[in-house]
């Protein structure tokens, strides 16, 4: 009888030890490794704790809340290492969609431009990515913010500004859109086109960016300095930084300047890496624009949103070129400080030879690093006529015109 009890015992004893120990293992395992399920672009997101975010996100239980919530935040990481932003310091802008292996070459790049650790990155994303996050949290060569474009098609994934069901398909007539009573069936673009949301999101979202960062950053309010607009599948030579002082020195500051890293069809000759090209347009990528010229080109910012173009780069030169007085021109090195490494400009599917691009210009980057930082720049003047400006369509839909309008008063 003893003997029975006792070994009753020891089995209960055995028991309770066991549950003691699987409960203090699933107590770590539950804070090691714990995820929200975000159901805003129809698939299932999961965000690992270690992401500083993931607690933001378990307070708001709403995608959209905590996006909002960060870009109030504004925080700034790596202050503690290279000080506070400064008003003169240089802005570098990142647009950011879902390029993760092309953003972490960006990335590398600028790890290596001289000078980086003086700036603030700032990477404006259309998509709430962990995997994103912990990357561009990781950096510890600059100081960098985050922000995150509102309106993405992630947060309204069956509803404007993403796709409504009820939206007109692309390529209908305007009498079969007319039949179907879809939604924006009035409005085709010039070419008879109706809208695609994965376009025309990159559009708003670069608007709403340069406002967001010239009109809502605090660290902007008092700001003198440049800002520089890049994609996240950009590549940035060492002298970037400095060829780009060297040009505002050339041209003293001038207010009326567009400066630009370089541009896509350029003469690539080392032995020319010192020149700067003056041009009486402005150049389709990597604008340099400070505070006052945004001030000026924000006057026709309804001009801007009525303008039947969903690329962005586009619009924005076309306005520059008819509307703005005086009219504005531009500097930029005759052999670019960047160069575009993706496989699709419009960060849509793609990826044939993925990194093809990318391996040609790391070769043509070691071909050029003698000839980098040039002492003293000479100025060649690009006497070619501006082009007139065309519409490409794409943004014809009132909605569109509508919320780009609002993006002027965020």
């Amino acid at each position: 009888m003893y003997s029975r009890n006792f070994m009753k015992f020891w089995l209960l004893l055995v028991l309770l030890v066991y549950a003691y120990f699987m409960f203090e293992l699933f107590k770590k395992l539950s804070n090691k490794s714990s995820t929200v399920d975000v159901e805003s672009d129809g698939m299932k997101a999961f965000y690992e704790e270690s992401d500083p975010y993931l607690i933001e996100l378990s307070k708001t239980s709403d995608l959209q809340s905590l996006v909002n919530e960060l870009n109030q935040k504004q925080e700034i990481l790596n202050e503690n290492l290279f000080g506070p932003f400064e008003a003169d310091d240089t802005i570098i802008a990142i647009q950011v969609h879902n390029k993760i292996d092309f953003l972490k070459l960006t990335i590398e790049s600028l790890e290596k431009v001289k000078g980086i650790e003086k700036t603030l990155i700032i990477f404006s994303h259309s998509l709430f990515d962990v995997n994103i996050n912990k990357i561009v949290r990781s950096i510890k060569f600059a100081k960098v913010m985050q922000i995150f474009y509102p309106y993405s098609t992630q947060i309204f994934p069956n509803s404007f500004p993403g796709n409504d069901p009820n939206d007109c398909p692309r390529d209908v007539t305007k009498e079969e859109a007319m039949r179907m009573k879809c939604n924006n069936a009035e409005f085709p673009d010039k070419f008879g086109h109706y809208r695609e949301s994965r376009f025309v999101q990159i559009r708003h979202h670069w608007f709403w960016k340069i406002n967001f960062i010239f009109e809502n950053l605090h660290v902007t309010r008092s700001f003198n300095g440049h800002v520089v607009f890049i994609d996240e599948n950009y590549y940035l030579l060492p002298d970037s930084l400095y060829f780009l002082n060297e040009m505002k020195k050339l041209t003293h500051n001038d207010p009326n300047c567009v400066y630009s890293l370089g541009t896509w069809k350029s003469e690539i000759n080392p032995l020319k890496s010192h020149i700067a090209v003056v041009y009486g347009g402005i150049p389709h990528n990597s604008y340099i624009i400070t505070k006052h010229f945004w001030l000026t080109f924000k006057i026709h910012s309804e001009t801007f949103c009525n303008t039947d173009d969903f690329n962005f780069d586009a619009a924005f030169v076309g306005i520059c070129q008819r509307h703005l007085k005086p009219r504005p021109h531009s500097m930029y090195p005759l052999v670019p400080r960047v160069y575009y490494i993706g496989d699709n400009a419009t960060h849509v599917d793609g990826s044939h030879e993925k990194f093809y691009v990318y391996e040609k210009t790391v070769e043509l980057a070691a071909s050029l690093e003698p000839f980098l930082f040039p002492k003293r720049l000479e100025k060649k003047y690009n006497i070619i006529n501006v082009r007139s400006y065309m519409e490409l369509g794409g943004f014809n839909d009132p909605r569109d015109k509508s919320l780009c309008m609002t993006m002027c008063n965020v």
